[in-house]
């Protein structure tokens, strides 16, 4: 062959590994999207070391250095193209405006479940049942979830249904479309025959109690009959209902639609559940507390019991999917409610008959930097360390804890209205936004919750612009330059004073009678 023969064979190997190599890319973008909603790195070293292991495997031995030194290329190629791609989305795409309206939300995980499925605005709206349908109506947002108990009156608002939301007359998610038009739509059908479903009961052919007559009753109800069941609702004044529960002894499943149960109220419950000696399975919608007072019963007697949590977080997952437009996998279900079940404390959430108490450590920005930062006023122990030494002393208290650090003030302000209804108390380190955030102090306020500020370094010595602390002036207590040693005081005073219900309400006291000088 001459040279004009191998160099046509060389164009034909060429155009060869053009449509690969484009195919190649094509699948790292795939890659690419998948990381973004999995909250996974780009980079995957791991992975890198063992394709370059099996590829000079396959590779001539004279060959496998150029070998290396082009998939190495490769991988630098795909990771640049995928991080090209998903900052050309955070940068072109303006963060839709979603959030969940209702009466009371101190007690929603709604804003940390949404973090889980995307990366948009997601906020609280408390508002009156007159307020409703005029912020439906003009409100500024692009699409909301629904709670009770505003269900119905949201339905009356939408310029469209789906089929499900129509016919049960409730919607907990709404759309606004490009048109400004609103979609409605009941994603908790979905979230209640996903959480039936993993039960393991055959609902089949079976007679299942639902107690309740609401928005919520009606989606398991119509999730009951997707999955085969007959739902028999249980109410206060129908004609089945607590007083003649005992006509239905021998059902094997209940559900429990009703509040009862739901904290603050820990200790109610909609039942006895002696009353129904043929049961086999009882769920309870709520998941604040993570193990209602029913369910406790219902595991005492033998029965099994599953709280709502997996309905929350697949509803959710259908929400964001009509939020967003973009389809979530489904084993997300499992990954989040795994999480948030974890978050809870699970099965140690109640003690004898006591609930025990959960208190949330807020750390502001830069205390990621543990070890790193200023060693010589911070110590040399990592933030690793940190968090070790606070489960620790929780545990010992006989407390749970959940731990946050942010670098952001907008996140730190979000954690503290979460914590209303999720948590007895918080222990926060403001670190840099002690001197300037009027935003923190106001949500410590709202949130209604004692709180004690902690600072690692003694604040007090150092220079005069520190000398300032807004969140303390909402804050029952304070501990400074105690190092770590200051967050295990403050859960022991926080446990000392939720016991004795002391009211402190705008007392601050500072450990070695230091004096902080508040703002003129």
């Amino acid at each position: 062959m001459d040279l004009s023969g191998h160099r046509q064979r060389i164009d034909e190997i060429d155009d060869q590994i053009v449509r690969l190599f484009a195919e190649r890319m094509a699948t790292a973008k795939d890659i690419a999207e998948f990381k973004r909603s999995h909250g996974l790195p780009v980079g995957d070293a791991r992975r890198e070391l063992e394709v370059l292991s099996e590829v000079e495997a396959k590779t001539p031995e004279e060959l496998r250095r150029y070998t290396r030194q082009l998939y190495m290329l490769m991988f630098e190629l795909s990771r640049s193209y995928q991080r090209g791609i998903l900052n050309a989305e955070t940068d072109s795409e303006v963060p839709l405006r979603c959030g969940l309206i209702g009466r009371k939300l101190g007690h929603s995980r709604s804003p940390e479940l949404h973090k889980e499925f995307g990366s948009y605005e997601y906020k609280l709206y408390e508002m009156e049942e007159a307020e409703v349908a005029p912020f439906l109506k003009k409100g500024e947002f692009d699409a909301l979830n629904v709670t009770v108990p505003y269900k119905k009156i949201a339905a009356a608002c939408m310029d469209e249904l789906s089929e499900c939301a129509r016919e049960l007359g409730c919607v907990n998610t709404v759309v606004r479309r490009p048109d400004g038009t609103l979609y409605g739509d009941n994603t908790d059908v979905f979230g209640a025959e996903e959480l039936l479903r993993h039960t393991g009961f055959s609902f089949e052919g079976n007679t299942v109690l639902v107690l309740g007559s609401g928005g919520a009753s009606a989606a398991v109800r119509k999730a009951l009959e997707n999955l085969g069941a007959s739902p028999i609702v249980i109410s206060r004044t129908g004609v089945n209902n607590y007083e003649n529960i005992e006509r239905f002894a021998g059902v094997r499943a209940l559900v429990n639609a009703t509040p009862v149960g739901m904290y603050p109220n820990v200790d109610d419950s909609p039942l006895d559940l002696t009353r129904l000696p043929g049961l086999e399975l009882v769920v309870d919608l709520i998941y604040n507390p993570y193990r209602t007072a029913l369910l406790r019963q219902a595991e005492t007697l033998g029965i099994a019991a599953e709280n709502g949590l997996r309905m929350l977080v697949a509803q959710g997952l259908r929400a964001s999917e009509l939020f967003t437009g973009k389809n979530l996998p489904a084993a997300l279900i499992d990954r989040v409610t795994d999480k948030l079940a974890a978050e809870t404390g699970a099965e140690k959430a109640h003690a004898d008959n006591g609930r025990k108490l959960m208190f949330m450590v807020l750390n502001g920005p830069n205390l990621n930097m543990l070890g790193i930062r200023e060693p010589e006023v911070y110590g040399k122990r990592d933030y690793r360390a940190l968090l070790d030494y606070i489960d620790s002393c929780a545990a010992e208290l006989g407390a749970g804890v959940r731990c946050y650090q942010s670098n952001h003030e907008g996140e730190l302000v979000d954690l503290i209205q979460a914590a209303r209804g999720q948590f007895d108390g918080i222990v926060i380190n403001p670190a840099a936004y002690t001197h300037t955030s009027v935003a923190i102090l106001d949500a410590l306020k709202a949130a209604e919750l004692p709180a004690v500020e902690v600072h690692i370094s003694d604040v007090a010595a150092r220079e005069p612009f520190r000398q300032i602390s807004y969140a303390g002036q909402a804050c029952v207590k304070t501990y400074a330059g105690l190092g770590f040693e200051g967050y295990r005081k403050a859960m022991e005073f926080l446990k000392k004073h939720i016991s004795e219900a002391e009211d402190n309400t705008g007392r601050r006291e500072l450990v070695e009678d230091r004096r902080w000088r508040a703002a003129d």
